[in-house]
């Protein structure tokens, strides 16, 4: 294991709006519905300011690394694991690659990405490996 950090308490949704709020839940849905680009990317700017902090102690990782996303959550409501997770997976392989800690997020660099679920507190679990 390269690297492995426990966050807890993600943020779920993003609320945007100075006199009419608008609330965006964090999953995939996000980048395939119809919500303008620029509430798109005020969203995703979001997500990174949440996580960016919690990936600083982050090593810089090179090529050929596996990513595993887990989601745990306490909730008993059932939902997609790949709607949370693929939205986490941007982020992460985004802020990766502007933090420096790989040069690229292509197939050179990322060779496999994992998702999981697990009963708990509500925490994204991140976790590199070397393939």
């Amino acid at each position: 294991m390269l690297y492995r950090k426990e966050i807890p308490s993600p943020i779920e949704k993003v609320e945007l709006g100075k006199k009419k709020k608008s609330t965006y839940y964090l999953t995939a849905n996000l980048f395939y519905s119809s919500v303008h680009f620029a509430v798109r990317k005020q969203v995703v700017d979001q997500a990174k300011l949440f996580l960016k902090p919690h990936l600083q102690d982050c090593p810089k990782l090179g090529k050929n690394i596996s990513i595993s996303i887990g989601y745990r959550t306490e909730k008993k409501t059932k939902f997609d694991l790949d709607n949370k997770a693929f939205f986490w997976q941007k982020i992460i392989c985004d802020l990766l690659q502007t933090m420096g800690k790989i040069e690229d997020d292509n197939v050179d660099y990322i060779t496999q990405i994992h998702y999981f679920f697990l009963r708990g507190p509500n925490t994204l679990v991140i976790q590199v490996n070397k393939t």
